[in-house]
C-alpha cells in the first residue's frame, strides 16, 4: 500500500483544529461588547406589585446606591478608562448590603471590563459567579450562560465550556448553526469526539454559507472516529470547494489509499504534482514510491531524476536508494548497483550493503557479495546479523566454501527471524544446528561440498531475505 503521509487534521492539537479566532481588537473586546449589550438589555426592574392570592415574583431591583456604582463604572468603560471601571466595581464590592441580583450584576460588570482588558480567565470566573448567585432574569441568565460557554471555550477549559453549553442548548428552543459549531468544538478539543459528531453534522447541515473552519472540525471528527469512507468523501467536496488547498488533496490521496484504492489515491497525487502543488521533498519521494509500489519503474527513475536535478529532493541514502529499486526493477542492474554503492556510502548502517549483496547474489557474484555482507557485519553484526549470515552462508555454499557455509549458517540459526531457514540449510548439508562432528569439523572449508545441497534460490527464506531486486 501507498505510504501518503498527510492527515487529516487533529482536533486535540490548537495549532491545526478551527478554534475562535482572534480578530481585530481581540476576543475579549468581542466578549465585552457581547456582555455590554447583554447589561443594557438587562435593565433595571422594579418590583412588581402582586395581588394577595398571587406568588410573590422575584424581585430584580437595584438600590440607587447600587445603581450609581454600575453607572460610574459604565461611564469609564465608554472612555476606555478600565482601571478606574475596575476601581468602581471593587468599591461596590466593598459595600456590607447588597441583594443577589446587585451581586450578579456586579459580577457580569467584572466580567465586561476584564473582557475589554483581554483578561479572559477572569472574565469567565466573574461570569461563572454572576450565574452562580441564580438572580438575574431568565433570557439575561440564558445569554450569560452561552457567553460563559465561548469565554471557557477561548481559555481553554473545554469541558466546562462543554457542560454549559449542553446544558444551555437543552433549554434552546431554536438553536442555530453557530450554537452547534460551538458545542462540537467544546467536545472536540475536550477529546470527546463521538459526543462532538453529531453537532458537527447539524452545524455543516445548517450553515447557509459554505464555512471551511466548520467543514474542518467535522473532517478531524470523521478522522478521529476512523470513519475512513466518510473522510474520502468529505474530502471529495472540500477539494471541489477549495482546490488551491494542497493539504486537502494530500488528505484524499491518503484517505483512498487507506480504503485500498491505490490506483485513484496514484491518480490523485500525480494531478496534484502536475498542478505544482507537491512542494516538499517527503511527498515527492512518496509520489515516486507509489509508482514503484504500482510497478511503473521508469515514472519513479523520471521523477527522482528530474527532482534532484532541480534540487528539490536532496541526494541522500533515501532518495538514491529508491531510484536504484526502480532500476533495478527495470532491469538496470549496473546503474543500480552505482547509486546503491553511493547510498551506502551515506549511510551509517548496514542495511543498504546487505541489499547490495542481494543483487550481487541475483547477479550470481559471490565474491563481490562476500565483500558487501562482511562489510555489513562490520559495521553493526547485530542489526545486520539473522540477514546477513543468511546470506553469507548461501554465498558460501555457492562458492563451495562448505565450512565458511556452515559457520555462517550457524550464525544465521542463532537468530530468531532466520533459525528455521539456517535449520534447513543446515540439515540439507547433514549438520546438526548445534556444534559439529566427524567430517563437518574437519572438511576444508575452501573446498567441501555437501553432495545434494540445496542451490541458493531453492530453500525458502524468511521474510526480508528476498534477493529480488525490487526490495
Amino acid at each position: 500500500m501507498n505510504d501518503v503521509k498527510a492527515r487529516p487534521m487533529d482536533p486535540t492539537d490548537p495549532s491545526t483544529t478551527p478554534q475562535p479566532q482572534r480578530r481585530s481588537g481581540g476576543l475579549g473586546t468581542h466578549l465585552g461588547i457581547a456582555l455590554l449589550c447583554l447589561a443594557v438589555t438587562t435593565g433595571c426592574v422594579k418590583k412588581a406589585q402582586t395581588g394577595a392570592d398571587e406568588p410573590e415574583k422575584q424581585s430584580f431591583t437595584v438600590t440607587k446606591k447600587a445603581y450609581v456604582h454600575l453607572g460610574k463604572a459604565g461611564q469609564h468603560i465608554e472612555k476606555k478608562k478600565y482601571v478606574e471601571a475596575l476601581e468602581e466595581m471593587e468599591r461596590m464590592k466593598r459595600r456590607k448590603y447588597l441583594s443577589d441580583h446587585e451581586r450578579a450584576l456586579m459580577w457580569q460588570m467584572f466580567a465586561m471590563i476584564y473582557a475589554l482588558q483581554e483578561e479572559l480567565e477572569k472574565s469567565a470566573e466573574s461570569l461563572a459567579s454572576a450565574l452562580e448567585l441564580n438572580a438575574l432574569p431568565e433570557q439575561t441568565r440564558r445569554d450569560m450562560e452561552r457567553n460563559l460557554a465561548q469565554a471557557y471555550l477561548v481559555v481553554g477549559e473545554f469541558a466546562k465550556s462543554a457542560t454549559v453549553m449542553t446544558k444551555w442548548m437543552g433549554e434552546e428552543k431554536e438553536p442555530t448553526p453557530e450554537d452547534h459549531y460551538i458545542l462540537a468544538t467544546a467536545h472536540a478539543q475536550s477529546a470527546a469526539f463521538a459526543e462532538a459528531l453529531p453537532w458537527a453534522l447539524k452545524a455543516v447541515e445548517g450553515m447557509k454559507e459554505t464555512r471551511e473552519p466548520w467543514l474542518q472540525l467535522l473532517l478531524s471528527l470523521r478522522f478521529e472516529l476512523k470513519q475512513t469512507a466518510e473522510v474520502a468523501e468529505l474530502l471529495k467536496r472540500m477539494v471541489e470547494l477549495y482546490p488551491d488547498n494542497r493539504i486537502y488533496w494530500l488528505q484524499l490521496a491518503a484517505a483512498l489509499g487507506d480504503l485500498g484504492d491505490s490506483e485513484r489515491s496514484l491518480a490523485v497525487m500525480e494531478l496534484i504534482y502536475t498542478q505544482g502543488m507537491l512542494t516538499e521533498p517527503k511527498e515527492l519521494l512518496n509520489l515516486a514510491s507509489m509508482y514503484l509500489a504500482a510497478q511503473v519503474p521508469i515514472k519513479t527513475v523520471r521523477l527522482v531524476e528530474k527532482e534532484l536535478a532541480a534540487g528539490r529532493v536532496e541526494r541522500n541514502a533515501e532518495s538514491l536508494q529508491l531510484l536504484a529499486n526502480a532500476l533495478l526493477l527495470a532491469h538496470e542492474e549496473r546503474r543500480a548497483l552505482t547509486l546503491l554503492q553511493e547510498a551506502a556510502a551515506l549511510a551509517p548502517g548496514p542495511q543498504l550493503h546487505v541489499h547490495i549483496a542481494r543483487v550481487y547474489v541475483d547477479g550470481e557474484k559471490w565474491s563481490d557479495a562476500r565483500q558487501a555482507l562482511q562489510e555489513a557485519l562490520k559495521r553493526a553484526p547485530d542489526e545486520a546479523g539473522a540477514e546477513a549470515y543468511l546470506l553469507l552462508g548461501m554465498v558460501e555454499h555457492s562458492s563451495a566454501r562448505r565450512g565458511a557455509a556452515i559457520t555462517a549458517f550457524r550464525k544465521a540459526a542463532s537468530y530468531k527471524a532466520t533459525k528455521r531457514s539456517a535449520s534447513e540449510w543446515l540439515g540439507n548439508l547433514g549438520v546438526a544446528v548445534e556444534g559439529c562432528e566427524g567430517s563437518d569439523c574437519s572438511a576444508d572449508p575452501q573446498t567441501a561440498e555437501a553432495p545434494g545441497a540445496p542451490a541458493v534460490g531453492s530453500t525458502p527464506v524468511v521474510a526480508g531475505t528476498q534477493t529480488g531486486a525490487t526490495q
